[in-house]
């Protein structure tokens, strides 16, 4: 990333790194560019603490390239999976009835 070597995560790919760490991926979810987030106190209290631990660990390196994948997903993680389907895709699962499918 500017001429600087990225911490790889584990698992590589952003479609791979949304499912295990979020549980989904859904493909038309919005993805965020520019680093500007908001959310509420009870969508962060939805997850558990241990959640935002294991991804402040993951973070917590020289150039993790887990943070660009925090930005790009700031939307789920902030706010839901459950949440963006719900206003997303009017309540349907991914790849349920015409919904966006998973990659």
């Amino acid at each position: 990333y500017h001429g600087r070597a990225l911490a790889r995560p584990e698992p590589f790919g952003l479609g791979a790194w949304a499912v295990a760490r979020l549980g989904a991926f859904p493909p038309d979810a919005p993805l965020c560019r520019g680093g500007v987030v908001f959310t509420t106190g009870d969508r962060l209290r939805a997850r558990p603490r241990a959640f935002y631990e294991r991804l402040r660990d993951e973070l917590a390196t020289v150039e993790p390239e887990a943070g660009h994948y925090m930005e790009r997903l700031a939307a789920l993680v902030y706010g839901g999976v459950e949440h963006v389907e719900a206003v997303y895709f009017g309540g349907r699962r991914a790849g349920e009835d015409g919904a966006p499918p998973p990659r």
